[in-house]
């Protein structure tokens, strides 16, 4: 067993028994790590207030490789994203990133990268000028570029036809000319290629739709129906 210092993001925290919880992290070095915050529900505890989702904390920990839970030993915070967690429209559509992340990372594999672009979603969302919904599209779109699950969206992916050629969009492979999951605009298609060309959120009035085509590729493809965007249909559409 080795004792390991890293920066991490809070991605869940769910009750172990009365007093402790399993804390959720992603970590640049060790992907998706679980550990194990014992007596974090007393109320002397020196971790309780680090431990919420959205926090960037740095943590030491016990390392035993093979065991699914580690040992937390400290939690500091970096970041709280406390305006984030005030503002309930935006804070809800950081859930879906962090549900990505939850579901794309994996154990003891390096994240680096993702680590780095939820970093910087979570930190945007104060910041951009674009409204939630656009910038939740732009990150959902990058994260999964980071996750190896990119949708395709310079060329047809189920003819090979230029990108103009696409008339639809597949939540299984991207750009497509003859079927697809939903009809595709020029308009739309051009919002997706300027995404991810140069990395620019959707504009407003284009922002839902490029988000829902972005929300059914990564149920699509990442095999699951995510609980926030069922909450994001709910109060915000």
């Amino acid at each position: 067993m080795s004792q390991e210092k890293s920066e991490a993001i809070v991605l869940r925290k769910v009750d172990f028994g009365e007093t402790s919880a399993i804390v959720t992290f992603l970590s640049p070095e060790r992907g998706k790590l679980a550990c194990l915050a014992k007596g974090v529900k007393r109320k002397n505890s020196t971790m309780a207030g680090a431990l919420d989702t959205f926090n960037r904390v740095e943590v030491v920990y016990f390392w035993k490789e093979g065991r699914g839970v580690q040992n937390l030993a400290e939690a500091t915070v970096l970041e709280t994203h406390s305006a984030l967690k005030q503002d309930l429209e935006r804070v809800t559509h950081a859930s879906f990133l962090v549900e990505i992340c939850l579901r794309a990372a994996n154990e003891n594999e390096p994240s680096r990268g993702m680590y780095l672009r939820l970093a910087e979603a979570l930190d945007g969302y104060m910041s951009v000028e674009a409204t939630p919904r656009a910038w939740t599209a732009l990150q959902a779109h990058s994260l999964l570029c980071e996750t190896g699950h990119e949708p395709e969206l310079t060329a047809c992916a189920d003819t090979g036809a230029p990108p103009e050629a696409a008339h639809w969009f597949s939540f299984a492979h991207g750009l497509a000319e003859k079927i697809g999951d939903r009809r595709l605009s020029a308009t739309m298609r051009a919002v997706l290629m300027e995404m991810a060309e140069n990395g620019t959120p959707p504009p407003a009035d284009a922002s839902d739709e490029a988000f829902n085509l972005l929300a059914g590729f990564a149920s699509r493809q990442l095999e699951t129906d995510f609980r926030s965007i069922r909450v994001i249909r709910q109060m915000f559409d």
